[in-house]
């Protein structure tokens, strides 16, 4: 015979053949708390063991079937889904799981990738996504150099039909003030002026149209692919008209065909490299995930009873 403590009731009771326990933790007690006012009764167990408990309970009940905590806690853990065949596959399914635990066959679901392996499939990564952008990188600098070549050549053909026509011109305006008499007066040296300043100041602006759509197009490619290692291309010098003369006089020497920033574009990471390297990474976190899956798939294939 031992003593059952409830501390919620504040009541205990004997129940023969089971052991003293606390109803609420299920822990094993030598002593309960009796509340405020109570009078205690020291009990005396048939091991010799001494308890306190309010004097009031010791009421004797007889043994029953009900299961213990222990039994009570396993039939909550069994799984229980109101169909007795599931109920029966997923208990069968815990059984053999308990027997490969018990072998030390255990799956670990929580698999680590060594520094040497992420390595390696970032490696790969970088294998598939590469050729694609490097592809295209390609291409954007033979489009710029393209336009910038046929720019040079365009701008080139124009300055020279340009002076054919300027002589042209010059010449007509001579014989013209010859005819009215003025092949000596100020008159013609206005005219021959006003001609070559006109012809100087189409040719800049035409060199300054130049410049700023060939550079706006390196900026982008700079913002797109960075500017690593390009490198400007030249063009010569821009002719100079003398009032006066047919020929035009052009420099020695050759100038940028743009201007850019080498401080703005230095070291500078462009979109698409950016996106190269997140799709590396993006590629990289799927092999990853496809290699726990395999190594987690070789687990199970070498789990048998």
């Amino acid at each position: 015979m031992a003593l059952t403590f409830d501390p919620f009731t504040g009541k205990a009771s004997f129940v023969e053949g089971s052991p003293i326990i606390n109803q609420t933790t299920g822990q094993t007690l030598t002593t309960g708390t009796a509340g405020a006012g109570q009078i205690m009764k020291e009990f005396v167990t048939p091991s010799g063991v001494k308890i306190l408990a309010p004097q009031n309970v010791g009421t004797y009940q007889p043994p029953t079937n009900q299961p213990s905590i222990n039994q009570q806690q396993q039939q909550q853990q069994q799984p229980q889904t109101g169909d007795p065949a599931l109920d029966s596959i997923l208990a069968s399914i815990e059984t053999y799981i308990a027997k490969l635990e018990k072998q030390g066959k255990v799956i670990n679901p929580y698999i680590e990738i060594t520094p040497e392996k992420a390595t390696e499939l970032l490696s790969q990564a970088q294998t598939e996504i590469s050729p694609y952008y490097s592809t295209q990188l390609k291409l954007a600098r033979e489009t710029l150099l393209r336009d910038a070549g046929y720019s040079t050549e365009e701008i080139s053909r124009y300055e020279t039909e340009a002076e054919k026509k300027y002589g042209t011109e010059l010449r007509t305006l001579g014989e013209t003030m010859a005819e009215r008499g003025f092949a000596l007066s100020g008159q013609r040296g206005a005219g021959e002026q006003d001609l070559a300043r006109s012809y100087q100041q189409d040719i800049e602006n035409k060199r300054r149209e130049l410049e700023y759509n060939l550079g706006t197009k390196a900026r982008t490619f700079a913002q797109n692919w960075g500017w690593g290692n390009m490198s400007i291309p030249t063009i010569p010098s821009i002719p100079q008209i003398t009032t006066g003369e047919s020929a035009w006089n052009r420099p020695g020497g050759n100038v940028p065909l743009y201007s850019i920033s080498p401080e703005t574009y230095s070291g500078l990471i462009g979109q698409k490299q950016y996106e190269e390297k997140a799709a590396e990474k993006t590629r990289a976190a799927e092999l990853e995930s496809a290699w726990k899956q395999n190594e987690l798939a070789k687990q199970y294939r070498t789990l048998n009873l």
